[in-house]
């Protein structure tokens, strides 16, 4: 992977280079910060070479590029300022960016940044709370959909179960850092690509997804967790099917559930463009998807919760599928409802909305396994 690894910028204060990476960050990229362990050591180092620099991966520059122009941040590292010096600081703490402006000129920011770094030097930064929140808050879903061996006994299955829930039980620092839940496919529809079992893991952050993944993220070691669960799966998989997993930063900002409600059935919708469609185009059908939400029943919205995110592991078990939508019922009866033709076929037992946007968005959708349905009544 270090082949592919290019110098995206150079700056001056680490600060900066710092809050690129974290806005990379919030949008699925990776990048790395270099030379910046010769900064802490000598902190003024930056007045007689480049600093540090941020690498990226040389198939992510343009977008990078085209990223972090809208943080309207400039070439030199700098964010352009609104009337002001702008001093931008990691908080440990909290695990977020803050920010402050002051307005007494470069010297006394300059004066600001050598002493905020001697302070981050010996991990003693705190957070003042005037200052202005930048991370927003994140959860990030994984969908994971299994075929099971069709032999498998009830008594490897009961197992298969053991194995899904102590995942749930998996520590990062001596907490818990993830939520799961599952279930048995139950869709009417026919659209879930033979798979038996579905699996939602959720995140509070990229950290913890890539933790999770056994991935080394800076000076941090992790537990081969993800890959040690795959492993442990394999006895009860279709030896034939490997597991499809896909990720996304949900655009929902709560938990993604339905609080103090027993009984949920969950309905992931799964989609695969044409590869002529413009962003636009992509962005109608979203919407469309997205005001399902305003549909009723009996008078009454039924739809309890939707979410939407665009696929972001890059991973070759997703199938190119490119978006997905999470929606969740309170009732099977509402679930096929929503479903309606050619399963309801009384006008007043299926939603006239959601028939007709199944009616418009067939053209948008890539002809061959563009679509992806997977139902289940979720066990936690």
């Amino acid at each position: 992977m270090i082949d592919h690894l290019v110098t995206f910028q150079f700056y001056n204060n680490p600060l900066f280079a710092k809050k690129d990476r974290q806005t990379l960050r919030e949008r699925g990229f990776k990048s790395y910060i270099m030379n910046e362990r010769a900064i802490l050591t000598d902190f003024m180092i930056s007045e007689t070479t480049e600093g540090v620099y941020l690498k990226v991966f040389d198939e992510d520059f343009d977008s990078i590029k085209e990223i972090l122009q809208e943080e309207k941040i400039n070439e030199k590292g700098k964010l352009i300022p609104d009337g002001g010096d702008v001093l931008w600081e990691y908080c440990e703490i909290v695990n977020q960016y803050t920010m402050s402006r002051y307005k007494n000129g470069s010297k006394l920011f300059r004066i600001l940044c050598v002493g905020i770094l001697t302070v981050l030097a010996f991990s003693a930064l705190s957070c003042d709370p005037k200052f202005e929140v930048v991370q927003p808050r994140q959860r990030i879903e994984r969908l994971v959909l299994i075929r099971l061996k069709k032999d498998l006994s009830e008594e490897k299955k009961e197992e298969f179960l053991r194995k899904i829930t102590e995942l749930g039980s998996s520590l990062k620092n001596g907490k818990l850092y993830l939520k799961i839940e599952y279930g048995f496919q139950n869709s009417k529809e026919g659209l879930n690509a033979g798979y038996d079992v579905g699996i939602r893991i959720s995140f509070r952050s990229y950290e913890d997804r890539d933790y999770f993944d056994g991935k080394l993220y800076e000076s941090e070691s992790s537990i081969l967790t993800y890959r040690d669960f795959k492993d442990s799966l394999t006895p009860y998989m279709d030896p034939d099917n490997e597991l499809f997993c896909f990720d996304f930063l949900s655009n929902e900002k709560g938990k993604g559930d339905v609080p103090g409600k027993e009984y949920r059935l969950d309905h992931w919708v799964l989609f695969k463009f044409r590869k002529d469609l413009t962003e636009a185009e992509k962005q109608m059908v979203i919407d469309r998807f997205m005001e399902l939400k305003n549909s009723l029943k009996n008078g009454k919205p039924y739809i309890q919760f939707i979410e939407y995110g665009y696929e972001n592991n890059k991973s070759a078990a997703n199938l190119n599928f490119e978006i997905a939508f999470h929606l969740s019922f309170l009732s099977l009866e509402d679930r096929n409802y929503y479903v309606g033709k050619p399963f309801q076929n009384n006008p007043k037992h299926f939603d006239p909305m959601h028939d007709k946007f199944k009616s418009f968005v067939g053209s948008y959708l890539d002809p061959i396994g563009g679509v992806l349905v997977f139902d289940y009544d979720v066990i936690k």
